[in-house]
This record gives C-alpha cells, sequence and structure tokens, in this order.
C-alpha cells in the first residue's frame, strides 16, 4: 500500500542510530547549488504527449476497454509499491547515513537485518557524498547527488525510509530483488527534479502473485511551485501517483490517472476512482474509470456486479453498452 503522499512509520530507517548524519535538502535554501530547473527531459518509452485513440462507439470497443482497464489495474498496484514519493522541504531528512572511515570508494551499508527478515539489502553512496556530509553539517544535495539500492530476495519486514519517509512502501511480507537508484537531477533555488530508476526490479506483494521485472523512471519534484510526478514504465506512463492499496487479492484504486495503449496501438488516458478488482479473477465489482480518447472522444466505464456499462460520449452523440464480467 502508499499513497500520494510518504508513509511515515517506524523501523528500517537508514542511519537511525544518533551517531548518523543526516543529508537535507532544505530545497528552499540556495546554498549547495547546482543544476537548473524545467520540465523533466524526455524519457523515450513511446508513450505520446497526450492520448492518440480516436475512440468508437461499439460493442467492440466497449469490450477493449473495459479489459485494458482491468489488466492496467495490477500495473497500478505495482507501480504503487515502487512510488511513494519522497517529500523534500526546508529541514527535512531526505535520508540519514551512517558516520564511518572516507577510505571506502562508493561506500556500502548494509540494511539486511533491519529490513529484511530473509535476503539481502544494501545501500551505496559515493565516497564524495559521505566526506560533504561527514564535513559539514549543514551540508545539502546537489545536482548529479545519488543513492542506490541494491536487494536480493529481500523479505521485506519494515519499510525503507530515507530519513523520516518511506521510499517504497513495499509491504511487509513482501520480497524485493533487484536495485533502484535516486538521483537528484536537477536544483535551482525552490525548484528539484528527482529520478528514481528501477532495473530488472522484481516485486512479488505478501500473497499475490510476483510481478514481471520492472523497469521504469519515476520522476518527481516541484518546478515553479507546480509538482511535477511521471512513470514510465512498458507502454504506459502514470501521470499522477496512484492512491492504491492491496488487501488479499482486492486491489483498491481509490484514484489513478495514466495514459496506456490500447491493442490496438493508439494510446488513452484513463483515470480510475474508487475502483475494487478481484486480482485472481482480474474482475471489477465497483468504480469508475473515465476513459480520454484523441479528439475530445471519451467513454466511462462502470462496474458493477453483475458486469460493465460502457457510457460513450462522441461528437456530443451518447451511447451505452453492457460488457460481461
Amino acid at each position: 500500500m502508499t499513497h500520494a503522499n510518504p508513509s511515515r512509520r517506524p523501523g528500517g530507517r537508514i542511519g537511525a542510530a544518533a551517531s548518523c548524519l543526516t543529508l537535507s535538502l532544505a530545497l528552499s535554501a540556495c546554498g549547495g547549488g547546482g543544476g537548473g530547473a524545467g520540465e523533466p527531459a524526455a524519457i523515450d518509452t513511446g508513450v505520446p504527449a497526450a492520448p492518440t485513440a480516436q475512440l468508437a462507439a461499439s460493442q467492440d470497443q466497449a469490450t477493449a476497454l473495459v479489459r485494458l482497464a482491468e489488466q492496467r489495474t495490477r500495473d497500478l498496484r505495482l507501480a504503487a509499491g515502487v512510488s511513494a514519493v519522497p517529500q523534500a522541504g526546508q529541514g527535512r531528512a531526505l535520508a540519514a547515513l551512517a558516520r564511518g572511515p572516507l577510505a571506502r570508494i562508493q561506500a556500502v551499508q548494509d540494511f539486511s537485518a533491519e529490513l529484511c527478515s530473509s535476503g539481502q539489502l544494501s545501500v551505496t553512496v559515493a565516497d564524495e557524498l559521505l566526506a560533504r556530509f561527514n564535513n559539514d553539517a549543514n551540508a545539502q544535495m546537489r545536482a548529479g547527488d545519488a543513492i542506490e539500492v541494491s536487494s536480493a530476495a529481500c523479505t521485506i519486514q519494515a519499510p525503507l525510509l530515507l530519513g523520516d519517509v518511506a521510499l517504497g512502501d513495499f509491504g511487509v511480507g513482501a520480497v524485493i530483488d533487484g536495485g533502484f537508484k535516486l538521483v537528484l537531477e536537477q536544483r535551482s533555488g525552490a525548484d528539484f527534479l528527482f529520478s528514481l530508476t528501477y532495473s530488472a526490479f522484481r516485486y512479488a506483494p505478501a500473497g499475490s502473485t510476483p510481478f514481471d521485472p520492472l523497469n521504469a523512471v519515476l520522476r518527481f519534484g516541484q518546478a515553479g511551485g507546480a509538482a511535477v510526478y511521471t512513470l514510465d514504465f512498458a507502454d504506459a506512463r502514470l501521470l499522477e501517483a496512484p492512491v492504491v492499496s492491496a488487501v488479499g487479492n482486492t486491489i483498491a484504486v481509490d484514484s489513478a490517472r495514466l495514459r496506456a495503449a490500447l491493442a490496438s496501438g493508439p494510446f488513452a488516458d484513463l483515470s480510475y476512482s474508487q475502483w475494487t478488482l478481484d486480482a485472481t479473477s482480474q474482475r471489477a465489482s465497483s468504480g469508475t474509470v473515465l476513459v480520454q480518447g484523441a479528439g475530445g472522444t471519451q467513454a466511462a466505464i462502470n462496474a458493477g456486479a453483475g458486469g460493465y456499462t460502457v457510457d460513450f460520449n462522441i461528437n456530443g452523440a451518447s451511447s451505452r453498452f453492457s460488457v460481461a464480467r
């Protein structure tokens, strides 16, 4: 389970001991320098900048949209697990690193005992970054600074916390394998941009079927006072942080918005609201998904115990189709 805002919870804190040194962004301050602000650099995933699918009111289209909404619900569950967004503001710790000898290059700290009931997890930090914060209690992260996390069959017993926020709220009992890297890409005044890159990352929620290996890039930050958020993975882009929970085989999507490819190839925007789906049957029992296509074409999917209704609005003309569960 994860939230658009970070989760604060005990355990698993990087550098939780009193002897630790906190890396504080204090992004409203100008010290520490580095990097220019602006829009995130484009990520070549094949996802267009706007919907390209021309929706048509038909039974086949209605069925295809329902199946797409069902299939992408599992993607949202995966995305929620990997997109707990750290909130960086003045005086808030993004990460805490233990003091130690600086002779190590790319210092690696093992947090397996704190975070894993079995398996391994470690955090890697460049020697220069450790040195900067060991030498200056008021040091700040700069553009280009990076923190890497590596895991091997780690069964989560506590969330990975960077400072006072959860990064990757995978859930107790979940198994993760692979790595991810946090980089401060840009910084100027109060504006900042982070990237969180997952490479061959495997995630198996407790009691659920493992997801396929994930290669994805999450970018988040602030530009001109507005929040920046995108998560790019295969054939889809999340346009906002999803609010998703899972209990057993039930996936509940409070809200989510993504751009995804239809089976025929073009892309449409899907906005989920109060959507509940059984992960075993891959069928939803409640909630709504608004599908926005090109040229103002749209369709509203409503799920119920007896199946789905799909209401099209195409060039001002309305029509409804039913789709079985």
